[in-house]
């Protein structure tokens, strides 16, 4: 198989550096320790801050007890599903962030695990990324860029990324068993250890749901391990894998008058619904070596392997007729190597990484006319190759406390082909290739107080099968984003951040008489806030504030422009109060309010947002980090709101999937 064949070159690739820098090395006998391992050169945490990124901690999923991994982005000012919890199964849910609302589901945000892209570049959507194949379990922290500010990270990444990451080595064993309203289930496991130079990390999941609605029930099991091996005091070797596999019933969009129609309409699908839903296969290997060099330089090599087969069954309109199969086989290669160092430049402290990185992607690709999953004609069937080379580095330069800068370099190039399997004719991909400069700046201006600026390139390519069509002559899109912020603590337990920022987009991509071309602009803008307190030991009063707004600057239709962007909406707020002590009662409210947007390019439909109420409690005992016991008891959308995160228009009405009514649920978290 073609996946077998790439992870024995990528491991092969990466032991040939491990060799060779042995070699090499092998006379520099200096005892060195082997700092935190990082999948990229996530390590420059300080060149961060002259940007904004947000990180979501272990200590604060484990509080939500949150059980999808997506929902983590809640605890970000500004960033919210609140245009695409699509509610359909093993089907990925949209976010918006910095006004781009097509993220994790079509092509605005980029979506990492362990350095492992899971944007499929020519799947179900240029883009899609299904964070159902990862385990809040598993999760040591969650990063979320802004915008297209990091250099380690260039295709989708416009709106910004999410960069998760496992826990790696350290001691503990866990479970969390969790039952709830519509016969769900969730069952987690995870464990670490070490023994001698090995260590390992594991987790595994089994989640099974009915839903809240007609024909919405969804299964899946995930599996991933981490063993590592320290070769030396400066060098370590670490292999890392993952499977999942889930199948689901789709419920579908309902239209408005049913919305509108009492609960029962809610809970049900539309009077020509089908039987929609899929399944999934998904496995990803990877393999890292990582040395150090000198005291101040580390090498990481890395290959990794991905294999997908997902089948969706999905009806988008409401006569008799109409589902469609769509069938996706990828096989992912990826090789890299990137150096972290630390040096001086002009006599002041110096932080880099520079780096490589090969991406090779093939999808099988194949769309049948079907009925209630029995198909019948083919509308296409074809093969899509996407080969991505790249360069990446990024320098932070301390010359003092009032003027830090960090600048980041990338460049892409991007070959392939668009085979179509029943022709046998093959169309390649035309040349593309993007240079996205990144500049920020820091200053301390007092022991409390940071200002940071920045200003950053990003890029998109034409979507779909438009790369590969001769006919197309459409440059990619650039992005620029301007930002500035502040951060500080004003007072003893207070701490604030806000963002402000402008991202255009100089030429986006529009289909004009069933052709790519280069037409229009936009601006996207905002304010983004967050604020936190802690009046006691313990408690903890969090706002979360985004204001948005868009506009379109120039269009072939006239028409459209100062018209905002579909699906952005105007604010995102969100109101927490928790209390989490180490033994004992504890518990979390949290109001989260999403307001209006528009569904059509026109302005001329809109949905007004919605707002929900969610409560948490708990009773830890033998409280300590490593030991604990927690009973958890949750009660979502308190009010009994109706309301939906997933709303869109077509077919003449709006199309809604519904958010569930209150439900209920109680949990058993054990740290052992």
């Amino acid at each position: 198989m073609r996946h077998s064949n790439r992870l024995v070159l990528a491991s092969s690739v990466a032991t040939l550096f491990s060799v060779i820098s042995h070699a090499s090395w092998a006379a520099d006998t200096t005892a060195r320790t082997l700092p935190e391992i990082t999948v990229k050169g996530e390590a420059m945490e300080a060149a961060n801050k002259s940007f904004t990124v947000n990180v979501v901690e272990r200590q604060q999923l484990e509080e939500r007890n949150v059980a999808d991994v997506l929902r983590a982005i809640e605890e970000v000012p500004g960033v919210t599903m609140s245009a695409g919890a699509y509610a359909q199964g093993g089907v990925a849910s949209a976010f918006q962030i910095r006004g781009f609302a097509g993220g994790g589901h079509g092509s605005d945000a980029a979506v990492y695990i362990d350095g492992i892209p899971l944007n499929e570049g020519d799947s179900h959507s240029d883009g899609f990324a299904d964070t159902n194949v990862l385990m809040p379990i598993e999760l040591g922290r969650l990063s979320v860029y802004k915008g297209p500010v990091s250099p380690l990270y260039g295709n989708f990444a416009r709106g910004g990324t999410l960069a998760f990451e496992t826990r790696k080595g350290g001691e503990y064993q866990e479970v969390d068993v969790f039952l709830g309203s519509f016969n769900t289930f969730n069952a987690q496991m995870a464990m670490a250890g070490a023994v001698g130079p090995l260590s390992s990390n594991f987790a595994v999941q089994a989640y099974n749901s009915d839903g809240w609605r007609e024909h919405q029930e969804y299964n899946k099991a995930t599996a991933s391990g981490r063993v590592a091996y320290k070769l030396d005091g400066n060098s370590e070797v670490a292999l890392s894998m993952r499977g999942h596999n889930g199948d689901f019933n789709a419920p579908g969009y309902i239209t408005e008058a049913q919305f509108n129609s009492g609960e029962s309409g809610r809970q049900g699908r539309a009077p020509t619904a089908e039987d929609d839903g899929g399944y999934k296969d998904f496995y990803t290997q990877r393999i890292d070596y990582n040395t150090m060099l000198s005291d101040k330089t580390k090498l990481l090599v890395f290959g990794y392997a991905v294999q997908e087969d997902f089948v969706r069954f999905a009806k988008f309109s409401y006569t008799p007729t109409g589902q469609r199969e769509d069938n996706y086989k990828r096989d992912v290669l990826g090789l890299g190597a990137s150096l972290n160092g630390e040096s001086t430049v002009g006599g002041k402290p110096a932080f880099w990484v520079a780096g490589v990185e090969y991406y090779d992607e093939t999808t099988d690709n194949a769309r049948y006319d079907s009925s209630n999953r029995i198909r019948s004609g083919t509308q296409w069937n074809r093969q899509l190759t996407n080969k991505t080379t790249s360069a990446f580095g990024q320098i932070d330069v301390a010359w003092s406390p009032l003027f830090t800068p960090t600048l980041g370099l990338r460049y892409d190039t991007f070959d392939g082909d668009n085979r179509d399997n029943l022709t046998n004719n093959v169309l390649p991909m035309q040349d593309y290739s993007s240079f996205s400069p990144k500049l920020g700046v820091r200053s301390t201006v007092s022991p409390n107080w940071q200002l940071r600026g920045s200003v950053a390139s990003g890029y998109a390519l034409p979507g779909g099968i438009a790369k590969y069509d001769p006919a197309v002559n459409a440059n990619p899109v650039q992005y620029w984003q301007y930002e500035a912020g502040v951060s500080g603590t004003p007072a003893a337990q207070w701490f604030v951040d806000v963002a402000a920022f402008i991202l255009d987009s100089s030429d986006e991509i529009q289909i004009v008489a069933g052709e790519a071309r280069n037409y229009g602009a936009t601006r996207r803008s905002g304010l983004e806030g967050e604020v936190r307190y802690t009046p006691v030991m313990n408690v903890e009063l969090a706002a979360l504030l985004g204001l948005f707004d868009s506009e379109v600057r120039t269009n072939a239709d006239t028409a459209m422009v100062g018209k905002s962007v579909t699906s952005v909406p105007k604010q995102t707020a969100t109101l927490k109060a928790s209390y989490a002590p180490l033994v004992g009662a504890g518990g979390t409210v949290a109001w989260r309010s999403t307001g209006a947007y528009y569904l059509t390019g026109d302005n001329s439909q809109q949905y007004d947002g919605f707002d929900v109420v969610d409560v948490t409690a708990f009773y830890t005992f033998n409280g300590s980090e490593s030991r604990s016991m927690k009973l958890y008891a949750e009660i979502k959308n308190l009010f009994d709101k109706t309301y939906a995160e997933a709303v869109w228009y077509g077919s003449g009405t709006k199309n809604y999937s519904p958010a569930a009514q209150r439900n209920l649920g109680v949990g058993l978290a054990m740290k052992f």
